[in-house]
Order: structure tokens, then sequence, then C-alpha cells
């Protein structure tokens, strides 16, 4: 059967910094849990995004009606959080990086 892939990037890792730059950066495989919290006080429908046991943001909020309709209706057959390096600003004390970061679901 034909899987669809949905993805997105992960919202709010600078109030995350401290568990973000606690994963291993240089592994490729993360294992990822996308946890609802409807007692979240900002917003009942949040989605947090904990990869390698650390919670590290958030699913964007434009997102999470389609994410939580993937995790209660799909079969969910696999998840990734995939980070790349991306140049920001080269200057003469060096070069800056900051990170593109995306979760990835594929159901059926």
């Amino acid at each position: 059967m034909f899987k669809s892939h949905f993805h997105t990037y992960v919202a709010g890792i600078k109030h995350h910094r401290k568990a973000f730059y606690a994963l291993d950066l240089e592994q490729r495989e993360h294992s990822l849990e996308l946890i609802e919290e409807p007692e979240n006080k900002h917003d009942p429908n949040a989605i947090k995004v904990v990869v390698d046991g650390k919670h590290i943001g958030y699913v964007p909020a434009k997102k999470c009606k389609k994410v939580k309709n993937i995790l209660h209706n799909k079969t969910i057959t696999e998840t990734r959080f995939t980070h790349d390096e991306d140049v920001i600003a080269e200057d003469e004390e060096g070069i800056e990086v900051d990170y593109i970061n995306r979760i990835h679901i594929w159901y059926k």
C-alpha cells in the first residue's frame, strides 16, 4: 500500500536550547515522540516534540490539526527527526551555523 508522508519544522527550539544542544547532533538516527498536551496553558492543541527523550520544541500551531488527524486516524509506519546544518553568517570571527530541524511522519 502507498505510504503518505508529512513533514514540518520544529517550533520553539529557542525556548528548549539546553535540551536541543544536549542531543548528539552528529548522530543521524534519533527516536521521536509526538505527545499531545491538552493541558498546555498556551495552546490546548499543542503537540510536544520529544527527541531521544528530550523535549526540544513543538509542532507548529498551524500544523497541529493535521498531525492530530494523522495520530488519531492513520497507521503510522515511521517517524523521524532530522537536522541539517545551515550556514547563516560568516565573518572574520568564524562561521555561524543554525540547524534546520524537521519531523517526518510516514503513514497509510
